[in-house]
This record gives structure tokens, C-alpha cells and sequence, in this order.
């Protein structure tokens, strides 16, 4: 009698602890899917970083100063919409780098700064591209995104117009016989978040 209860008891002991590696099994198991779970939708929720080095491009306008001294009344008026217009060129000097889906804008998106001076950002001036009779306004009452030039690959160049117009304002929009020297063009390569800026002036 005393032999049946020994081994009774044994196969309780030995159940007993079946069930519990099982059970520990199948909650280590449960933890580990858990955890790749969440370290892949951390993975899939963590921003990439644009890492390369920029294309080398060489950007120039043939005129640097817009001259609205003419456009613009002694009281900040203008009477009627005038543009000057200047080209600007930009071409791949690199000798192995393109430059992938450039834009040309004026602001900076990688830094968020705005290229015009805030005394003539405003609602009457108009800033464009002309491209073979085709505009795209980078400034109108606001910043755009610019105009899309695409890649350039080495030796490649692109000639654009760039346009400033004064549309007709009343008094006080701008201020007479002024210089405005801080003035950019940015040409952006957006997949690496680098741009070159191009200096300019408008003078009022």
C-alpha cells in the first residue's frame, strides 16, 4: 500500500511540474512575439535619415539686382504691375554625383528660411519661373514649393527665367528707395535636404 501511494505521489510531482514547464514555455513563447511585434512597429514608425553628399552644382543669375526703383511711388504705391525678369543657370559640375529631383524655390526646406525679405513679402508681389513660355509662381501671397527641375546629371545644366512683378497696390504696401541685400534663391537637391542659395537684391 505504502509502494501505490510513493508512486502516486511521484507521478503528481512529476505532472506537476510537466504542466509548469509547459506553461512557462508557452508565456516565454507569448513574450518574445510580443516583443518583435513592438520592435517592429517601433521600426516601422522610426523616420529615416537622408544621409549622401550633395551633387556640386554651380548657380548663378546673370543680373543679381531687381530694380524696382521706377515701380515703386514716393508713397509705396504702385500703379500698375511691372516685372523684371533675369536668368538664372544651374549646372552639374560634379564629375560622378547627380542630383536627384532638384527644385528650385525660395525658401529653404531643411532650414526653413524664407527668401525674401519680409517688407516685400507680401500680397502684391509675385515671384516666378518661365520656362519656354511655361510659369510657376514660387512666391504668390505665400511661399510654394517651388518649381520641379528633376535630375541633373554630370555636365547637365538647366536655364530658367526668375521673375520679380510689383502688382498694382495702394499706399504704404512698400517702402520707397529701399535695398533689399539678404534676398535668396535656394536650388534644392530634397532627397539629402541640402540646397545652395543663389544671392539676389531688389531694390524699391
Amino acid at each position: 500500500m505504502k509502494k501505490i501511494w510513493g508512486v502516486a505521489i511521484l507521478m503528481l510531482v512529476v505532472g506537476g511540474l510537466l504542466g509548469y514547464g509547459i506553461s512557462a514555455y508557452y508565456q516565454t513563447s507569448a513574450t518574445q512575439s510580443a516583443y518583435q511585434q513592438g520592435m517592429a512597429y517601433q521600426a516601422s514608425i522610426t523616420p529615416t535619415t537622408h544621409v549622401g553628399t550633395p551633387a556640386s552644382l554651380d548657380c548663378s543669375l546673370d543680373v543679381v539686382t531687381y530694380d524696382h526703383t521706377a515701380t515703386v511711388l514716393a508713397d509705396g504705391s504702385v500703379a500698375g504691375d511691372v516685372s523684371v525678369d533675369h536668368t538664372l543657370t544651374v549646372k552639374n559640375t560634379d564629375d560622378t554625383a547627380t542630383a536627384k529631383n532638384v527644385y528650385i524655390m525660395l525658401w529653404n526646406p531643411a532650414t526653413q528660411k524664407k527668401g525674401l525679405d519680409t517688407d516685400i513679402a507680401v500680397k502684391y508681389t509675385y515671384v516666378y519661373i518661365n520656362v519656354g513660355g511655361v510659369t510657376k509662381s514660387i512666391y504668390n501671397d505665400g511661399y510654394t514649393n517651388g518649381y520641379f527641375v528633376g535630375d541633373l546629371a554630370p555636365g547637365d545644366s538647366v536655364v530658367v527665367t526668375v521673375g520679380i512683378t510689383l502688382k498694382t497696390a495702394p499706399a504704404d504696401t512698400y517702402v520707397d528707395a529701399q535695398t533689399y541685400d539678404t534676398c535668396k534663391l535656394y536650388v534644392v537637391q530634397p532627397d539629402i535636404s541640402y540646397a545652395d542659395a543663389v544671392a539676389f537684391t531688389v531694390l524699391t
